[in-house]
């Protein structure tokens, strides 16, 4: 951490907080895995007379989801504590902060991947607090794991069968709504006999993208979707996640490039050992001197 992110903490972190992070990446893996096998088991969504899913309209502008003093712990470790945020319909909302601040266990918490210790967890006015991970999936609200995590040994096209297991009643559909993936991502449409593990890492981050678009979800949640990638495929995924935004889906974005992650979201919240200490306006947190110092490095004057 540089002396200008330690310049924001009150007071050092503590052991507990370094054993957060070693628990995270032990958790992780597991948390996904229950929840992939949890929405193989739910049955499949309520759908009106014609067979299609009643759809809910959504006003733009309208609170789509929200935290409120939400606590979430790994074992008797807290990661997060008292995170109230909020996220509206048809924004993109970036989470930025240095590594173990507890951005993706935010997102783990939003997604179902955690349940919260205390608070309560919004979505679409209903209290989504206790709901599994598949349920929040059928509610319309999927995740992108930090490290693509696509089923290698199956190929692209079955990778996004699965990401579509919600309509499987619905053939149709789900060929559908692949074909849609492959005209937003033309790779896709030449590696799809391929095996996911064969991919180079930003045809993985395509590929993961797609497999959550699959479920037509309101709200996307994306963990660090440019790690490990070359810069000019993280242009290129910058420019997929403005587009799903325009095409009406609203995203919480977890992004260790703190430029591109407030260039593309219209609001932003800081993460610091579990705590949010600064949120506002994107392009009033890029001014602000202490969040230009710690997280977007030396700016020249003048740079915005």
């Amino acid at each position: 951490m540089s002396e200008a992110q330690s310049a924001w903490q009150s007071r050092p972190p503590s052991a507990a907080h370094s054993a957060t992070q070693s628990a995270t990446q032990s958790a992780t893996q597991s948390a996904t895995q229950s929840a992939t096998q949890s929405a193989a088991q739910a049955p499949s969504p309520s759908h009106s007379q014609s067979g299609s899913p009643s759809p809910v309209i959504e006003s733009p502008g309208a609170k789509l989801l929200e935290l409120q003093g939400v606590e979430l712990a790994y074992g008797d470790l807290p990661a997060c504590r008292d995170i109230t945020l909020q996220v509206m319909q048809g924004e993109i909302v970036s989470l930025i902060g240095s590594n173990g601040a507890g951005k993706s266990t935010t997102l783990r918490g939003v997604a179902g991947l955690m349940r919260a210790r205390r608070g309560q967890i919004r979505f679409r006015g209903a209290d989504i607090t206790q709901m599994r991970a598949h349920e929040r999936l059928l509610a319309g609200i999927a995740l992108v794991p930090e490290g693509r995590r696509v089923f290698p040994y199956l190929t692209v096209r079955e990778n996004l069968e699965m990401g579509g297991f919600r309509y499987r009643a619905d053939k149709p559909r789900v060929d559908r709504l692949i074909e849609q993936m492959m005209e937003r991502f033309p790779r896709l449409r030449e590696r799809a006999t391929q095996p996911a593990g064969t991919l180079s890492g930003g045809e993985q981050q395509m590929l993961a993208l797609a497999r959550a678009l699959m479920s037509e979800p309101v709200l996307l949640c994306l963990d660090e979707p440019s790690l490990g990638l070359a810069p000019i495929i993280v242009r290129e995924i910058f420019q997929s996640i403005a587009q799903i935004n325009r095409a009406g889906t609203s995203v919480l974005l977890v992004e260790q490039n703190a430029r591109y992650a407030l260039d593309c979201a219209t609001r932003g919240y800081v993460l610091q050992t579990g705590r949010i200490i600064a949120s506002g306006a994107c392009v009033d947190l890029k001014a602000d001197p202490r969040v230009q110092e710690a997280y977007l490095g030396a700016l020249k004057h003048g740079e915005s």
